[in-house]
């Protein structure tokens, strides 16, 4: 286990941030040209931190962890085997989906002397807490809690001499500013170019018109990456259309133009999203949609959470389809719902981050073609 002297000295991070993101106000929403400069800062903190092309050891930290959870639903972690560790770097394979993984992580890496590594993980928990995270007493109290549980999460890893990370999917630019502000590189990669080929390889398209619609303007990069995938395969397309969200209490509340709204009629929706937690917005969002003639709805989601009675709201509904991946282990069983496809990408995830060991730069042309054969490409944001 690391010395005391040796965690006070990996504590002390760097923190990458330009300059003129220092004094952002996390709790704001992101504008385009904030999120320009942060693109831009990745890109250069990114490649400053490549290592050259390397051998030796991956730890895949879920083979070497026995996770679980006693009778009383109290998680554990039991350590499956020692790993020999030839080399001062490694790369780190894992599937972090609770605060408990991250900490057995951590543990894991504090027992083999915490040697520099490169992070790999399609989620990372906590990180829809930069919404700013609110959660309501019973009073209707604000509590800003998740938000500084990621910040306080990210800055530990540094202790653990986490010198890298490789992400899937974030919710919002926040996570890639705290990895950076607690001194931590990172690369966000997504897996909507491998989610839309299936739904092309299933002829889920038929004949039809897509029309990509997003939950706000914030989530544009996303629609405009459903453009470009459409019109690489010659697929009939429109323009995106873009929802306006309202909040109030835990309620959210989708809003269309009438006008734009007009366009679906007789086409298919194509819906991209990160997370389904509970479903009640893309619900909200699909049943617009179809009362304004869409043909079919489809949603491409990242990571099927299905929390309460997500499978309820939309389930084996005729005009919905959802299409996600095992990048998260959902809370309900989906195995039998007829309209729910999952897209295996653990494996080309993994290769991924082989790809980073053989020295690939994913903001290359190179990079990016690579990124693309695996169904992955960078967070369109980020694609600078």
């Amino acid at each position: 286990m690391a010395s005391f002297s040796e965690i006070n000295r990996l504590f002390h991070y760097r923190n990458l941030l330009n300059p003129s993101l220092k004094g952002k106000d996390i709790n704001k929403k992101w504008e385009p040209q904030e999120k320009i400069i942060l693109a831009q800062n990745i890109k250069k903190v990114w490649e400053n931190s490549m290592w050259k092309p390397r051998q030796g050891q991956a730890l895949n930290f879920n083979a070497v962890v026995i996770r679980g959870k006693y009778k009383d639903k109290e998680p554990f972690a039991l350590k499956k085997n020692n790993v020999p560790l030839s080399n001062k770097k490694i790369d780190i394979l894992a599937n972090l989906e609770t605060v408990d993984d991250i900490h057995a992580l951590r543990a894991y890496l504090d027992e083999i002397n915490n040697p520099q590594s490169t992070l790999a993980t399609r989620f990372f928990p906590l990180e829809r807490g930069d919404k700013p995270g609110l959660r309501y007493s019973e009073s209707g109290e604000e509590k800003h809690t998740e938000i500084l549980l990621l910040r306080r999460e990210l800055r530990d890893l540094t202790v653990n001499n986490v010198r890298r990370l490789i992400i899937s999917n974030s919710h919002s630019p926040a996570l890639a500013f705290f990895l950076l502000e607690a001194g931590i590189p990172v690369v966000d990669v997504i897996s909507l170019p491998a989610m839309f080929d299936f739904a092309l390889e299933q002829g889920f398209f038929g004949n039809k018109t897509i029309v990509p619609v997003t939950g706000d303007y914030g989530a544009g990069a996303m629609g405009e990456l459903l453009e470009k995938l459409t019109a690489e395969k010659n697929i009939s397309s429109e323009n995106s259309i873009h929802a306006l969200k309202t909040k109030s209490g835990n309620e959210t509340k989708v809003h269309f133009d009438s006008e734009q709204l007009k366009r679906i009629n007789g086409k298919t929706a194509v819906i991209p999203e990160d997370i389904l937690a509970t479903g009640g917005t893309l619900k909200d969002t699909a049943e617009q949609l179809i009362e304004a003639g869409a043909e079919e709805v489809i949603i491409m989601v990242s990571f099927p959470l299905f929390a309460n009675n997500a499978l309820e709201r939309l389930g084996n509904n005729p005009k919905i389809k959802i299409i996600t991946t095992d990048g998260f282990t959902p809370q309900t069983d989906i195995s039998q719902a007829n309209n729910i496809y999952i897209v295996l990408t653990a494996e080309t995830f993994a290769s991924i981050l082989e790809l980073d060991k053989q020295g690939v730069n994913f903001f290359s042309p190179q990079g990016k073609a690579e990124l693309r054969d695996k169904g992955f490409c960078l967070n369109p944001w980020m694609d600078v």
